[in-house]
């Protein structure tokens, strides 16, 4: 959105959904200014028990001043979907945005890594989950410094789990270090062996054959 003319206006939807599925720094500065403004918001935050977010400047904040926790991440994510915050209408928005959301490489990789093995290749990480019983709507940050997902799991027997995972690097860490993608796809395999050890035991089930008319 920041290629188009000063003046361009564009529905909340398009700017909420531009911010998730591909992370338009400008649909979020666009959505904080319509909120009513980065001390609005952070009041907002805190009436919402998100102690650790904050917004201190306007996007891209490369420099890293806007603050957020995993803890916080999840609890959105969690209040969100169990429509503490959101009707019923918003909620499924909320969820067809999310799920939209382009980047698989760091929780939906890791997950699936933690179910199939690291060693299986697929052609989409999506559809492999799916395939599994899985869905998972996330979305992920990064300004080199620092990695981020976070993400609703829905597991084959109906449950919704909530993982967020979030990874800074020291001052001696790499910028864009391949070591906190890593760190996070290996945190969300761990977590995946977990809640598949605790899924119930598939029912067996009988193959049928299919007879012309």
């Amino acid at each position: 959105m920041g290629f188009d003319p000063p003046g361009s206006r564009f529905p909340l939807y398009m700017a909420a959904r531009e911010m998730i599925t591909v992370s338009d720094n400008t649909a979020t500065n666009l959505l904080v200014e319509r909120l009513g403004g980065m001390e609005t918001v952070n009041r907002q935050f805190l009436a919402l028990r998100l102690q650790g977010t904050r917004v201190n400047n306007w996007l891209p904040d490369l420099d890293g001043t806007n603050t957020t926790t995993a803890r916080d991440l999840a609890l959105t994510l969690a209040m969100a979907d169990n429509s503490q915050l959101l009707g019923r209408q918003d909620r499924d928005r909320f969820r067809a945005i999310h799920g939209s959301s382009r980047p698989d490489t760091l929780l939906p990789l890791g997950f699936l890594q933690g179910l199939a093995g690291s060693g299986a290749a697929v052609a989409s990480v999506d559809q492999a989950l799916i395939d599994r019983g899985v869905r998972i709507l996330n979305k992920t940050g990064d300004i080199g410094t620092a990695y981020a997902d976070a993400g609703i799991v829905e597991l084959p027997d109906g449950r919704r789990a909530v993982a967020a995972f979030l990874v800074e690097g020291t001052e001696t860490t790499p910028y864009n270090s391949p070591r906190m993608r890593e760190l996070i796809r290996n945190m969300a395999a761990a977590t995946a062996r977990v809640l598949k050890e605790a899924l119930p035991p598939a029912s067996p089930t009988r193959s049928t054959t299919t007879h012309d008319s």
